[in-house]
């Protein structure tokens, strides 16, 4: 502090009166890293108030000696060294003096917990968006009678085309591809008798290969309910009756009478 209190500023810091600026800029940022208060934060009240004072005597010394003029050379010419460093010298003084202000050199640990305590609650806040225009409608639907009557139209031709498909798998013999296409097709339209009836026709056909001809013929009666021009499946009923053992034909018949 003694040496801090002297008139000549370029003393107190410990450089020499012709210093260039960056020399005496080196010379405050180690002064600072020595003697800033937020190194003796924990020590006692008494302690920390020297600190402070021996802070502000080192920033009055820097400020000091960025005001003062450059100084000339022997052609009579102001050194550009010695100019640029004032004013950074300036503009690092007021740095320190706005970071002093932010963070007071008092209690430096209680304003790091409240940032932290503010971050923590910032978190677990939810996040809300503000809303900065209408909502969009919603697209809007077709309700032209043609436009909703043309749709329907390209419906039927699609669920159509994947009837012809699944008839073609039954042809050539793919019974679990064509039972699949058609158990989709009544998922979608349940109400249509032709895609049951064709549904209950490959049923059948995949018991009867598979030997249980009592459900074949079962699936065979229920394609036929729902659709009587079927001729496919009244063809595979009539060969299904017609073949077997001697009696089988007769015993089917009593079992669908009764």
């Amino acid at each position: 502090m003694t040496r801090l209190k002297v008139a000549e500023p370029a003393a107190a810091l410990g450089v020499c009166p012709d210093a260039s600026g960056e020399e005496i800029r080196a010379r405050f940022l180690a002064l600072v890293k020595v003697y800033h208060p937020n190194r003796f934060a924990r020590r006692p009240p008494d302690i920390v108030k020297l600190a402070n004072e021996v802070f502000l005597q080192l920033r009055r010394a820097y400020q000091r000696v960025g005001e003062r003029p450059p100084v000339a050379d022997a052609s009579g010419s102001t050194g550009g060294n010695g100019g640029n460093g004032g004013n950074g010298a300036a503009r690092a003084a007021a740095v320190a003096a706005r970071a002093s202000e932010i963070s007071p050199a008092t209690q430096p640990r209680l304003d790091v917990d409240a940032a932290l305590a503010r971050r923590r609650r910032a978190r677990s806040q939810p996040i809300i968006t503000p809303v900065t225009g209408a909502i969009p409608p919603p697209p809007a639907s077709p309700t032209s009678p043609i436009e909703v009557v043309e749709k329907g139209r390209r419906g039927d031709e699609e669920r159509e085309q994947r009837l012809q498909a699944a008839l073609v798998d039954l042809r050539q013999g793919r019974l679990p591809s064509a039972r699949a296409a058609l158990r989709a097709l009544v998922a979608e339209s349940p109400s249509n008798r032709g895609f049951r009836a064709h549904l209950h026709h490959v049923t059948g056909r995949m018991h009867e290969s598979a030997g249980r001809l009592a459900e074949a013929l079962v699936e065979y009666d229920r394609a036929l309910g729902f659709d009587p021009d079927l001729e496919e499946a009244r063809r595979s009923r009539e060969q299904l009756r017609g073949s077997g053992p001697p009696g089988a034909a007769g015993r089917f018949s009593r079992w669908f009478r009764k």
